[in-house]
């Protein structure tokens, strides 16, 4: 009796394991040392301006062709602090990949290659929110009033690759607290607002040992921890521009 050892069905199993590692996997995600960007805007007159991403990297070994970033849903805050849709964002549009001219709304992802996707931005002296999308003229709302809006954003490939995340946007008017940040797997407060020192000369984290008992218990007690973190981050940003 000869054994007749499996050959194909070893080269299938090959096949699909090779397949199974390079397939394109997108992943949106919120990095705070990378969201904020503060710069003039040259398309604006040289306006300056905060500007807000997130980030896009492709786990996968090959290259995810032609992805976009896509704003899927806008919901506005309520007077009784719910959410519910924006009314006049009737339909998805595209959003802009950072650092690139400004029609790009299609890029290549190299794998392993972190891309910041822009999604809003805000002038200083006007009080307004703009959402970093194609302007078309095909009655869809992308500029908002200051409030607090829960997004979610799509990214896809040619290739099929998808990847999805909702985040949160407060704005109160001023282009310095512009803030954005990751809802998933954090409980955003009803009261929350942008922290005091994002704005430049705010307060400072305490020095004294009386002041760290404060805020480490403040901090513990689910106040000031979020604040505290997103300042710092904040801070960084601004410096490095």
């Amino acid at each position: 009796m000869t054994f007749a050892f499996p050959w194909a069905a070893i080269k299938d199993f090959f096949g699909w394991l090779r397949n199974l590692v390079r397939k394109l996997r997108l992943e949106l995600y919120y990095d705070p040392k990378l969201t904020y960007h503060v710069a003039h805007d040259l398309g604006s007159g040289g306006i300056k301006g905060m500007f807000a991403h997130v980030m896009v990297v492709n786990r996968g070994r090959d290259t995810a062709s032609k992805c976009r970033g896509i704003l899927s849903e806008v919901y506005s805050e309520t007077t009784n602090g719910g959410f519910e849709p924006a009314p006049l964002f009737n339909n998805s549009v595209e959003l802009h990949w950072a650092h690139e001219p400004l029609d790009c709304f299609t890029k290549d992802i190299h794998s392993n290659q972190p891309t910041r996707l822009d999604v809003c931005y805000a002038h200083e002296g006007h009080s307004v929110l703009h959402f970093f999308c194609e302007k078309l003229a095909r009655g869809v709302q992308t500029d908002f009033p200051p409030g607090r809006y829960k997004i979610k954003i799509n990214v896809r490939s040619d290739g099929g690759a998808t990847c999805s995340r909702r985040f949160l946007v407060a704005f109160d008017g001023n282009f310095q607290r512009l803030c954005l940040e990751q809802l998933e797997g954090r409980r955003v407060r009803p009261d929350w607002t942008a922290p005091k020192s994002l704005v430049s000369g705010g307060p400072k984290l305490p020095q004294s040992a009386a002041a760290k008992k404060e805020f480490v218990g403040a901090a513990l007690a689910g106040i000031l921890a979020d604040a505290c973190a997103e300042s710092s981050h904040r801070r960084n940003n601004l410096a490095g521009y």
